[in-house]
């Protein structure tokens, strides 16, 4: 059953107070209201996936403030929180992110402080629900990089890059980039796991080579990879030494 079509419904209970004051010459007292107020949301549980098409969405079982309810939201992900906007359809709280969110990362919508309903109560509410977007799955990293950072090579020598899943090659040879700038070849092993990096030519002799690897890779599930990458080495030619 695919993740729009299921019914997802979490149901978070808070008991409310409310002060009441007696007549005169009576203290104030503290008084439990035994009212409930549902909360229905979208992703629905710790753990979710938040599908494509899909809108973070906090539904109310009562009339709310909106700005009470803003005030108690926050969605935050692997770069820190998330800015948005909020849209309403009566009882129903929408968060739509003013950037995209990353396809298998991990987020964490949290709700926490006081709740104000129309009626006047007031609701507590403490709850963190973590979801991951169109995947839960481990995202690709950089396993090993070869040179080690300010080894050194020789004028033919290479760069060799190993990742934990397949990369898709024509985005990896438009997110590496080499400093000095300099024309450059890749070759893939059968898993296009590990790429093996060659200069047209040669590399310049007693010159520190940076690469950089941004975060905009992506692997062949066009998934982002995780981070950005970067190494430096030194070519020396050692056959001519």
């Amino acid at each position: 059953m695919s993740y729009q079509n299921r019914a997802r419904t979490r149901q978070l209970i808070f008991k409310t107070l409310t002060a009441a004051v007696a007549a005169a010459g009576i203290s104030a007292c503290s008084i439990i209201d035994l009212s409930r107020l549902e909360i229905t949301s979208l992703p629905a549980a710790a753990g979710d996936i938040l599908a494509k098409g899909e809108q973070i969405r906090i539904t109310f079982s009562d009339d709310v403030a909106e700005d009470s309810a803003e005030s108690v939201f926050r969605l935050s992900g692997p770069d820190g929180t998330c800015d948005g906007i909020f849209l309403w359809n009566r009882r129903s709280m929408s968060f739509r992110p003013s950037d995209s969110l990353k396809p298998g990362r991990r987020y964490r919508i949290k709700l926490k402080g006081q709740l104000r309903g129309l009626s006047g109560r007031e609701y507590s509410i403490d709850e963190i629900i973590p979801f991951y977007y169109l995947s839960d799955r481990m995202p690709t990293v950089l396993l090993e990089k070869s040179p080690a950072a300010d080894d050194a090579i020789p004028t033919g020598g290479t760069i060799r890059l190993s990742f934990s899943r397949q990369i898709e090659k024509n985005c990896f040879e438009n997110e590496f980039s080499l400093s000095p700038d300099t024309p450059f070849s890749c070759s893939w092993d059968s898993e296009g796991k590990s790429v093996t990096i060659s200069p047209d030519g040669n590399w310049k002799d007693c010159m520190i080579y940076k690469w950089t690897i941004s975060a905009d890779l992506k692997d062949f599930e066009n998934f982002p990879v995780d981070g950005d990458y970067d190494g430096s080495f030194l070519v020396q030619n050692t056959e001519a030494a």
